[in-house]
């Protein structure tokens, strides 16, 4: 295997545990279970896949990656997981309402 792809295949790899653990979001205990990591993997790790992809491809500097991957990261969040929209979204605690206005 060629070393660009280990290289992407751990990134890939490490990605739900950077996006979930470290943010506390989910514990290492979930991450273990069985359909639990697979999906995660899908889920970041084809971020990370699409992100390196366009960033190589169109020969950009690390500012353009870095806003390419809020990008990415605004859209999953907002229109896929749909948290940035719903008031009711388990994570958000005591922020639910903070920053609605008329409802």
């Amino acid at each position: 295997m060629k070393r660009k792809t280990k290289a992407l295949l751990l990134v890939s790899l490490l990605s739900p545990f950077i996006a979930e653990v470290i943010s506390g979001s989910t514990t290492p205990e979930e991450l273990l279970k069985p359909f639990s990591f697979p999906f995660l993997w899908v889920f970041y790790g084809s971020g990370v896949i699409l992100m390196r992809e366009l960033w190589i491809r169109f020969g950009k500097n690390h500012t353009s990656l870095m806003l390419l991957s809020i990008s990415y990261g605004m859209i999953e969040e907002g229109v896929a997981v749909k948290s940035f929209f719903d008031p009711h979204w388990e994570d958000l605690g005591l922020l639910a309402h903070y920053g609605r206005f008329m409802g």
